[in-house]
């Protein structure tokens, strides 16, 4: 934790790796499935949509290649970026397309389940709310740093209660539908500005960025005022996608759950028997 002021962004990946192996280990301990598996290996294979996974990995590829190099590496206007975008796109349609053709038995992505309006909405609703939960992620930090110009370590700290919170809130609302079932802003300096053009904004959001400015006050609050307007309009499009999914909420109509489902998959429960079992 030391080195998140001074060292390389890289560690943000390794440091995955050593809870990934944990949370691997205590699924291999824990988890025993109770259904066995039907059929021999050759037969599981065949049921595996080959075609939509070889549709859709490299459409998804294609558009995510496509949004990291445009304005960074390419124009936005290149071809080197409007050539995989268009074709990621063209891939996903063929892709919906695919999904629907009537001979494909097990599909990754079955369209029935859009065709409900609880299902449609609650997939929008967990849409909404993932577009909610990483647009703090990635802004809030930005806030820190350059608006408040905290360090990076500090900025951690501050974005801590909402990563501690989110899980927790997320068990508490499943425990509740359970119980009840129901703008332009300008920069004077040119060299500051060319700095903070195409992405370089949200590049340079840190707190060492902000101090190097403190020669140049008037630089530095053109800045500052340029982070707290973008930011206004990040958060007021925030609550209107919330207040969005709020409604949806709304509209979302009460079922009943089935209690016996035809899949066995689940943790194996080792129940103990009461004194009054164990003298029968």
């Amino acid at each position: 934790m030391s080195e998140i002021g001074s060292g390389s962004w890289r560690w943000i990946f390794y440091l995955n790796l050593p809870i990934s192996a944990l949370a691997l280990i205590l699924l291999i301990v824990f988890l025993r499935l109770r259904r066995r598996p039907s059929g021999s290996v050759r037969e599981q294979l065949t049921r595996v949509d080959w075609g939509g996974a070889a549709i859709l990995i490299p459409s998804v590829a294609a558009i995510v290649l496509a949004l990291g190099w445009g304005g960074s590496r390419y124009d936005w206007a290149s071809w080197h970026v409007a050539l995989p975008l268009g074709s990621g796109l063209a891939g996903l349609v063929a892709f919906v397309l695919y999904q629907a053709s009537p001979w494909l038995r097990e599909p990754t992505m079955p369209l029935r389940l859009f065709t409900r309006r609880a299902s449609a909405l609650c997939l929008a609703i967990s849409f909404l709310h993932s577009l909610l939960l990483f647009s703090a992620c990635y802004f809030l930090p930005v806030y820190f740093q350059a608006v408040r110009e905290a360090s990076p370590r500090r900025s951690a700290v501050m974005l801590f209660p909402i990563a501690a919170t989110s899980a927790p809130a997320g068990v508490v609302a499943g425990i509740f539908i359970t119980r009840t079932g129901r703008a332009a802003v300008g920069v004077s300096d040119p060299e500051v500005r060319r700095l903070l053009v195409d992405g370089g904004a949200y590049e340079h959001a840190t707190r060492a960025f902000m101090l190097s400015l403190e020669s140049r006050p008037g630089v530095k609050a053109e800045v500052v005022r340029l982070y707290v307007d973008g930011l206004r309009i990040v958060w007021r499009v925030s609550i209107a996608f919330a207040v969005l999914a709020v409604v949806l909420a709304g509209f979302v109509p009460s079922l009943v759950l089935r209690e016996e489902v035809k899949t066995e998959y689940g943790l194996e429960e080792r129940r103990k028997r009461v004194s009054s079992d164990r003298s029968l």
